[in-house]
């Protein structure tokens, strides 16, 4: 196992620092790689364990340690991925989770490397604590998502003017709309927070929101619809949309037709609601095409944001 651990931290490494150095990091592919080097590391190690409780040196113990601290950059990008995440998209109950996974392999890190301790000792204890801190308590994950949610949605309201709670249901549609406007993607965020709040009917957002309205229709096309596989990068519903889908298509070549400097082409798409499927079709300038220069598609009934 040792060599292709050698390989897969190589390549995880490499990943990591083109990810800082470009600052686009996809929290959910360097938390993964993280946690995977560690396990990974872990299974290597426990062949070793023999010769690791032992007092004299040995080959082994080195080897042993040497994985030990081959795994500290992972974890600690992991942590700064999920952190920069939380900071531009708010606290959600999977970010929480995965924040709490990284502070447990934190500590274990730190055991491991700084105080030199077998974590193995340990980890049954850590780790029940804290699942107990994330389950029960002020810190749990449901007090601590609601608790942010309910508090960025007051300062948003402050921010927009609105002091008098809660609002009348002709105020909260303009409150969106407004916010849409000036700023899309804070009203996306805030949109996601209501309407999950209200669908565990949670008595605090009604201080805010008329309870008796229909929420979930009111948030409906302001609520985050994508995050793109490659760049996690959020998308939001323009107005007058009411489905989305994220799409990864190749264009063949003679799905292609040249007209002078213009590239024309039609795209099925499969109703996601149904068996049913429609074809649109887009026309863009030729160059723009080659230059991967595009950033919307859009035609009658249909809009893609386009990603090479």
């Amino acid at each position: 196992f040792l060599p292709l651990y050698a390989l897969y931290i190589v390549v995880v490494y490499i990943y990591d620092i083109t990810a800082l150095l470009q600052w686009n990091l996809p929290t959910e592919a360097i938390f993964y790689q993280a946690v995977g080097a560690l396990i990974f590391a872990i299974l290597i190690q426990s062949e070793y364990y023999p010769a690791i409780i032992k007092p004299e040196p040995s080959s082994e113990k080195t080897i042993a340690r040497i994985l030990s601290y081959t795994y500290i950059f992972p974890i600690v990008t992991a942590t700064i991925a999920i952190v920069q995440r939380i900071s531009e998209y708010g606290i959600t109950s999977n970010r929480y989770c995965a924040l709490m996974a990284c502070i447990f392999c934190c500590i274990f890190v730190v055991l491991e490397c700084i105080l030199k301790i077998i974590p193995s000792k340990y980890v049954t204890t850590i780790f029940c604590a804290i699942i107990t801190i994330s389950l029960i308590g002020p810190f749990s994950v449901t007090n601590v998502t609601h608790n942010a949610w309910l508090k960025n949605i007051e300062k948003t309201l402050v921010s927009e003017g609105y002091n008098k709670y809660p609002l009348s249901e002709k105020e909260a549609k303009n409150f969106f709309s407004n916010l849409w406007e000036k700023d899309g993607h804070t009203a996306s965020i805030i949109a996601y927070q209501v309407n999950m709040l209200h669908s565990q009917s949670i008595k605090e957002l009604y201080q805010f929101f008329p309870e008796k309205s229909n929420l979930s229709n009111i948030v409906k096309k302001y609520r985050s619809i994508s995050r793109t596989v490659e760049n996690d990068k959020l998308h939001t519903m323009p107005e007058n949309f009411s489905k989305f889908a994220y799409v990864d298509y190749t264009f063949k070549h003679e799905d292609l037709v040249t007209r002078n400097d213009t590239l024309f082409f039609d795209y099925p798409l499969k109703d996601i609601d149904s068996t049913s499927s429609k074809v649109f079709s887009f026309y863009v300038p030729k160059q723009n095409w080659l230059d991967k220069d595009i950033k919307v598609l859009e035609t009658e009934g249909a809009r893609f944001e386009v990603e090479f």
